[in-house]
């Protein structure tokens, strides 16, 4: 006969951590990489663990189309008076109060460029990297006459390479594949 599993209540407090300069609850067991946690219930299934904090000082689990959010904004606390219910948007717009909203030069495209997917890895790329330089070295600027479209300019390589005029200019004026020559 298998072992039966120990309540979850139990192992979750096995692996709090109380924190007497904070007051934060740390959560000590295995984390997501990103500071939130998992634990499994005996139903299979798993949540948060500051979900599971919630509803273990509540008594009942917080609604499905609610966040559990971080009054310390630590992650990894799982002391229920740190613990309060929120939209999504109460969620960002109290992100956006505090200034951790990532900003400027602290944006992951520049702390973390290995991360961000560009030129062709991006998902969202229509072009290849050789079609981007095919552009840039054909682009001839000026001004079309008439209404003849004049070869080479951004209108007619926008029709050869089945994109718009707009992304054109912007390769050509590098707001966009900066990083291709």
């Amino acid at each position: 006969m298998a072992p039966v599993a120990r309540p979850a209540v139990e192992r979750f407090w096995e692996k709090v951590s109380p924190c007497p300069i904070t007051g934060c609850y740390w959560w000590t067991g295995v984390g997501d990489g990103g500071g939130y946690s998992r634990i499994g219930l005996r139903s299979g299934a798993r949540t948060g663990v500051h979900r599971f904090a919630w509803q273990v000082a509540k008594g009942a689990p917080p609604p499905d189309d609610m966040m559990v959010c971080h009054r310390c904004d630590q992650p990894a606390c799982v002391n229920p008076d740190h613990l309060l219910l929120g939209s999504a948007a109460d969620n960002m717009a109290d992100r956006d109060a505090k200034g951790r909203q990532a900003a400027g030069d602290r944006n992951g495209k520049y702390t973390r460029p290995e991360a961000t997917p560009r030129g062709e890895a991006s998902g969202q790329a229509k072009l290849s990297e050789h079609e981007v330089a095919v552009i840039r070295g054909r682009y001839v600027p000026g001004r079309p006459s008439g209404r003849r479209r004049q070869p080479n300019s951004a209108g007619s390589l926008a029709i050869e390479f089945g994109v718009t005029k707009a992304v054109v200019l912007d390769i050509i004026h590098r707001r966009t594949w900066g990083h291709i020559a």
